[in-house]
């Protein structure tokens, strides 16, 4: 049981992100960027891999009953923030007015996978109490 737990929450996971891919790409094509399309991808790739590693640890740390387990959520996300800013250092240094679009798109997509965490982890955590 506890591997299908793991398993349905990353499959959950993956279809998000397949889902915000798709809107992404469909309303990317409407935006003014100048951006290839493997930057696209390579933003999508980098967001989901983070988000997946951290949703594991987050979730192993809520089956072993750790009563700090809301200072981890914390922690895991400044992690997750600091790994985004060093992502997004070369085009924040570039200061070229076209790379807006694409830190707010950043944004957009981050901003969506964590109400997606958060979201998940309030069902688990109600499922569990």
């Amino acid at each position: 049981m506890k591997n299908n737990s793991y398993l349905i929450n990353i499959i959950a996971l993956v279809i998000f992100a397949v889902i915000l891919l798709i809107i992404h790409f469909l309303v990317y094509g409407t935006l003014p960027t100048e951006y290839k399309t493997e930057n696209f991808y390579i933003m999508h790739l980098f967001l989901f891999f983070l988000t997946l590693v951290i949703y594991l640890l987050r979730l192993k740390i809520v089956k072993s009953e750790s009563v700090f387990s809301g200072y981890y959520f914390l922690g895991t996300n400044l992690g997750k923030i600091i790994a985004c800013c060093i992502f997004l250092l070369p085009v924040i240094i570039d200061q070229n007015e076209k790379n807006y679009a694409y830190v707010i798109q950043f944004l957009v997509i981050y901003f969506s996978y964590l109400f997606f965490e958060m979201f998940m982890m309030i069902r688990k955590l109600r499922n569990k109490y």
